[in-house]
Order: structure tokens, then C-alpha cells, then sequence
């Protein structure tokens, strides 16, 4: 597009090329709040574990000799989660000729292993993010109304998706809708466009279609048994499965889960839950107030509200349609006039004594889900001291997961503010997450593989200081 300076080619071969003196741009999505927002802690060993107490017994009467009897039904009762980490990875590879080529403004924008290692690292914040709204298989979102038959190579997604993934992603299908469910004999499949919420995508053969509430993931998600890989974010420690009703939900919520049974008390041991009556077309806002007392009833201190970007809208547009603030502002410039300014600068609930200043539009979070969590007090504006949510890593997470952004604020890192890491020598582990190691030679020269890993696991202690919402 465009119009040329001119179509004589000797004209042409005496004017240069002007290059923007502006700084390289970043145009990928936004990084999580919710994950920037939770502590990431330093540990070792096999397993994480933890203990809590579910039950004071039943051993109260007004009568003494009943409770005393009712003291063989059991009195404190606790119980010991045992975590062990999952894992996360983001490599990329470099060679000799692509580092000297780049090396200076005149020769590249960025240099090309300044350019690769953001690559890698925003990858890895965004597959921690979509880790911290899942089970543990890699799932970032599922097959929506309708049935893609064995020949389509398109699928359309809802936003949450999208945002968790890119060009050249391999994914898997499952053919349940659980997320433990057998793969689709056709993956892995390899995104190869975007468009909007319309992924294009190729397969390998055409034997099995997709059919709508079967879920997409990750490929590599799975070990050789079946087992996740990834760590289990929100989804496993405060399931909403089945609408938490049904012989599918039963099954699910009486498999032990890091050694601890939750059917036997499943709302302190997996959160509280609350479906949406939206066929008395209840305002989202009244649910997630709804949630809240569910979180203060189970002794929790609900400090963070997360919803998708598209249900804060929904809860904006709520709260805007029952009362509308129009300010007018004398501005002083030339046109002069008045200034309105629509919308909600930010979501505050209030129930009874609690105050919840932290209101989160996270677009990883899924569409139809709220969170109302207690994850601490803020320290330094990016995470929480103490609190009841942590990542538990056996790597160092800070430094790859901190992007520089501030809260609930959007923006994006620059390119730029990459590191070099072949500055470093070849080295398993360097700061605890980064690995340099000879790649394979090729024609171009030698090359080096810059590893990211994450080992760690997400770790909710108090699971009845959590609810889920359905919308």
C-alpha cells in the first residue's frame, strides 16, 4: 500500500531507506495481574506440603454422656496436602552469525538475542498466567457451541483463549469434556493464524472431530502416563467442574487430590462455589457479592476480585445503567466547552465490614468465572506478603514472572529491557531459571540453547478463604 516515489529504478538506487529512530515495539498482549499480584517463594524437595484443620469433630452436646459417645465420631480433624512441582519451559536458539549481524542500531533495530530472549520470556509469563486459571494438562480454553468436523482448520475461541496463544502453538483436544480426558487422534495441532477470536490451525489427519465443552491444551501438557505437567493453578484447587453437581462431578471431586480426599467437606476443602441464577436474570454485580459472604462465612478476607475484561464490562455496564455520573469540566483549551467522561474508573466491594479495593480485569482469567481469593496484603506494589495463594518454585520465579507493570495497570515491558544472556558462559543454571547449552552446528556456524524453566507449583492453603463464581 502506499504510493512509490518513483517507478524509475536508477531514481530509486540513489535515495536510501530512512529508518524510525523510535524504540522497537512490543505488540503482544498484556501479562496477568493475578499472577504479577501473587508471591512467588523459594523451596526444595520432593513435595510442598501443608497441613490445615477441616472439622472441630461433633463431639458437643447439652447433654455430657452424648458427648462423650459423640466423641468416637472424631474430633479434630486434619488434614496434609502434598504438592510436588510442575513444570514450565521456553527455549530458544541462537547462532554466531545472527548475534554478529545484530549487534549494533546500524545493523538490526534489537539485537536479534535481545529480541528472542523477550520472546521467551513474555511466552513463559503467559504460560504461567494461563497455568494460574488451570488443572494442571495445559487447558487454555474449549471448543465453543457446535461441532468442527474432521476437515475444518479453523476454530473460532473466546478471548481468554486467544490470549493464551500464538503463532506456532501446538495444542491437543480432548475428546471429554474433562481435562484429563484422551487426546483427539489428529493432534498435535499447530496454530498458524489469528484473526480476531478465528484460529487457523493444520492437523495431521482427519479422523476425529471437535465437539463443543472439549477442552483445548497445551501439547507437551501430559507426562508418558497421562499425568500434567503444568502446575495446577485456580481451576484444580477451587473446581467449578459440572456446575459442582452430578455423577461427573461426584467421580471428579472424590479422587484424591494431593493426598486429600475433599468430598468428604467439598466447600472447605475446595472453595466455596456459587452458580449465577441467570435464568432470573441476576446482575453479576449481586453474585459476586454473593461470593464474597460465602469467603467471609468460610473465615477468609477476600482482598482480590478476578474477572475476565469482557465480565468487568458487564459488571460496568450493570452499575452504569442503575446510576450514571456525568462531570462536566470547564477544560481550558481554544475549543473550549464542556468535558464528559463515561465508565468507572475502578470496581470497589464493600459487604459489612469487608472492604475490597482490588477489583481485577484479567483477560486470562476465563469468561463466565470470577475468583474472589485472599492472597495478603500488597508490599512492593506487585505482589503479597504472606497471604494465602503462592507459587512455590523450585526455580527462581521472580525474575522472569516480573514484567515491571504495577498492579492492575495495563501496558506492556519493552523489547529492549531484555537481557543478553549469551553474555553469560555455557552454564546449566544461571539465577535459577536460565540455561545455556551447546545447540546442533548448522551451515550458519555454531549456536547456543537459551533455556527458561520453571519448576514449581501453585499452592492455595486455605481453600475455604476461596470461592469460584459461575456466571
Amino acid at each position: 500500500m502506499g504510493q512509490a516515489v518513483s517507478t524509475d529504478a536508477a531514481i530509486l538506487a540513489a535515495l536510501k531507506t530512512w529508518y524510525t529512530d523510535k524504540k522497537f515495539q512490543n505488540l503482544l498482549f498484556r501479562n496477568s495481574p493475578t499472577l504479577r499480584r501473587i508471591p512467588k517463594i523459594k523451596i526444595g524437595g520432593k513435595t510442598y506440603n501443608f497441613a490445615a484443620l477441616y472439622t472441630a469433630g461433633g463431639a458437643t452436646s447439652g447433654n455430657y454422656t452424648v458427648a462423650v459417645a459423640n466423641a468416637a465420631n472424631g474430633q479434630a480433624g486434619n488434614i496434609e496436602f502434598s504438592v510436588p512441582p510442575g513444570k514450565m519451559f521456553s527455549v530458544f536458539n541462537i547462532n554466531q552469525l545472527e548475534k554478529m549481524s545484530s549487534q549494533t542500531e546500524r545493523g538490526a533495530y534489537v539485537k536479534l538475542v535481545v529480541d528472542k530472549m523477550f520472546a521467551a520470556n513474555e511466552a513463559t509469563r503467559k504460560q504461567a498466567a494461563a497455568a494460574l486459571f488451570a488443572s494442571g494438562y495445559g487447558e487454555f480454553g474449549t471448543v465453543q457451541a457446535g461441532t468442527y468436523s474432521t476437515t475444518d482448520t479453523t476454530i473460532t475461541l473466546n478471548d481468554d483463549a486467544i490470549v493464551k496463544i500464538d503463532i506456532g502453538t501446538t495444542f491437543d483436544v480432548t475428546t471429554t469434556a474433562a481435562p484429563s480426558g484422551a487426546l483427539n487422534a489428529d493432534g498435535p495441532f499447530t496454530v498458524t493464524g489469528i484473526n480476531e477470536n478465528v484460529v487457523t490451525f493444520t492437523r495431521s489427519g482427519t479422523t476425529t472431530a471437535f465437539a463443543a465443552g472439549e477442552w483445548l491444551e497445551f501439547h507437551g501438557g501430559r507426562d508418558g502416563s497421562g499425568n500434567p505437567n503444568y502446575p495446577t493453578g485456580l481451576a484444580g484447587w477451587i473446581p467449578s467442574y459440572y456446575n459442582r453437581t452430578g455423577s461427573s462431578w461426584n467421580s471428579y471431586i472424590g479422587t484424591a487430590f494431593y493426598n486429600v480426599t475433599r468430598s468428604t467437606y467439598v466447600d472447605r476443602m475446595a472453595g466455596w462455589y456459587y452458580q449465577r441464577d441467570s435464568g432470573a436474570s441476576e446482575l453479576y454485580s449481586l453474585a459476586i457479592s454473593k461470593a464474597v459472604r460465602k469467603v467471609r462465612r468460610g473465615g477468609g478476607i477476600p482482598r482480590l476480585i478476578v474477572l475476565n475484561d469482557n465480565d468487568y464490562l458487564t459488571v460496568q455496564n450493570e452499575l452504569q445503567s442503575y446510576r450514571n455520573y456525568w462531570q462536566s469540566v470547564d477544560i481550558k483549551d481554544p475549543a473550549g466547552g464542556p468535558q464528559f467522561t463515561y465508565g468507572i474508573e475502578a470496581l470497589r466491594y464493600a459487604f459489612s465490614s469487608t472492604y475490597i479495593e482490588e477489583v481485577y480485569d484479567d483477560p486470562y482469567c476465563p469468561q463466565g468465572k470470577a475468583y474472589i481469593l485472599d492472597v495478603g496484603e500488597k508490599d512492593d506494589g506487585e505482589q503479597a506478603s504472606g497471604g494465602n495463594i503462592e507459587f512455590a518454585g523450585l526455580s527462581n520465579a521472580n525474575t522472569p514472572l516480573r514484567d515491571g507493570i504495577k498492579d492492575n495497570n495495563p501496558g506492556a515491558p519493552a523489547v529492549d529491557g531484555a537481557p543478553d544472556a549469551t553474555e553469560n558462559p555455557y552454564q546449566l543454571l544461571i539465577d535459577d531459571y536460565l540455561s545455556i547449552q551447546p545447540a546442533t552446528d548448522a551451515a550458519d556456524g555454531p549456536a547456543a540453547r537459551v533455556s527458561l524453566s520453571l519448576y514449581g507449583n501453585y499452592a492455595v492453603h486455605n481453600t475455604a478463604h476461596t470461592a469460584v463464581l459461575d456466571f
